[in-house]
């Protein structure tokens, strides 16, 4: 098993990575020049990249019972994306669309599988599970907290290195996380079919498909959004920096409540507050509202994926931990894509009112979905065998 301080260094390093990406990457693609429906297939990218190699790179861990240096070469490839993708564009000279897509694809590709992989270690080290995410959560803030400034004061241009580099740590630190998992190699495939034979599974999975597809709303419009109403960098950073302090903060106490309260109850409680999110983004003028709601991230986010991974741990068990986490993160990508594409091109011909209004739509349906969840909250299911 890790060493646990290892394994909160991987996750502070990876998602610092993606506390550049997710407040200020679509803007740098607008300054690039690709808007409506070119914007929605640069960003889609990430989430179709996760419909299969996350999966693909779970099967081959459960089947070669390895951890460690997968985690590292996956780190190390979605960095070189982001390397080759600072080193053709200029603040003079935008980059290519087609440029654009390879090294996008090429991060997509590999950032996602690897960071499923540090949950599952996660998980088998049979410790606080939001304890640990929580450090992932820490350096997605600090790094929003401190992009803001660089991108302010620097080049543009810097946000792609910004994000290779924190990849490239993640790929050094995972070089020190396990080579091999204590546990026997198995049949994923086999694994596979029992997940989506078993009732709770499906509906799991479809509960994330809906629930990704109404928060891709935020991660690709949220900056844009703020923007419009007339934000700047600096304000960005702090608007992500505030949700992910409260996710923060609920990482780190409320695993043992969602235990308790059983994790379809907040499962289904993290879809609603998203719809009231959703509505009210799609209609205040008030950056200053904006701000106060942040908070409600830890919720909508936070609850969410915390309580799928604890009926994940209910459903599977620790047996065939990397194929079944592998697959709701082919869920949640397929979720993100559908609504990537949906949110850029609505936002492009609608404006952010209309993007956020159908978001809350589409949370609704997460919800209706997690209702079914609430009888799955008792530990009593059977696992993988």
């Amino acid at each position: 098993m890790p060493a646990l301080s290892t394994l909160r260094t991987f996750y502070f390093v990876s998602y610092a990575a993606m506390g550049v990406y997710l407040p200020f990457f679509p803007t740098w693609l607008e300054a690039q020049g690709f808007r409506g429906a070119r914007l929605s297939a640069l960003a889609s990218l990430v989430p179709l990249a996760s419909l299969t190699m996350p999966l693909l790179l779970g099967l081959l861990a459960d089947r070669l019972a390895v951890r460690g240096p997968l985690i590292a070469i996956a780190s190390a490839l979605g960095a070189l994306g982001m390397v080759f993708l600072g080193a053709g564009s200029t603040d003079t000279e935008p980059v290519s669309f087609a440029w654009a897509a390879v090294c996008m694809g090429t991060f997509a590709l590999f950032r996602a599988p690897a960071v499923g992989l540090g949950d599952v270690l996660a998980m088998e080290s049979h410790a606080n599970y939001g304890r640990l995410r929580l450090f992932g959560s820490l350096g997605f803030l600090s790094a929003a907290l401190v992009a803001g400034p660089l991108l302010t004061s620097a080049s543009p241009a810097l946000a792609p290195w910004l994000i290779a580099g924190g990849l490239g740590l993640a790929a050094l630190v995972a070089l020190a996380l396990p080579r091999v998992t204590g546990r026997p190699a198995r049949a994923p495939l086999s694994d596979a079919r029992l997940l989506l034979g078993q009732p709770g599974f499906r509906l799991l999975a479809l509960t994330v498909v809906l629930s990704f597809a109404s928060h891709s709303a935020y991660d690709l419009c949220g900056s844009l959004r703020i923007r419009d109403l007339g934000a700047g960098p600096e304000y960005t950073g702090v608007f992500w920096a505030i949700g992910t302090v409260s996710e923060v903060l609920l990482m780190a106490t409320s695993v043992p409540l969602i235990d308790r309260v059983g994790p379809g109850k907040t499962l289904t409680f993290a879809a609603i507050v998203a719809i009231v999110r959703w509505t009210i983004l799609s209609g205040t003028p008030s950056l200053t509202l904006l701000l106060a709601l942040q908070p409600l991230h830890a919720v909508t986010f936070g609850v969410m994926w915390l309580s799928v991974v604890s009926v994940l741990k209910r459903e599977v068990g620790e047996k065939g931990m990397a194929t079944g986490q592998g697959m709701l993160t082919t869920a949640a990508a397929l979720g993100s894509t559908a609504g990537y594409w949906l949110w850029g091109v609505t936002y492009a011909s609608s404006g952010p009112t209309q993007v956020f209004r159908l978001a809350s739509w589409v949370a609704l349906a997460s919800a209706a979905a997690a209702l079914p969840l609430i009888r799955w909250s008792a530990p009593s299911k059977e696992q993988l065998t």
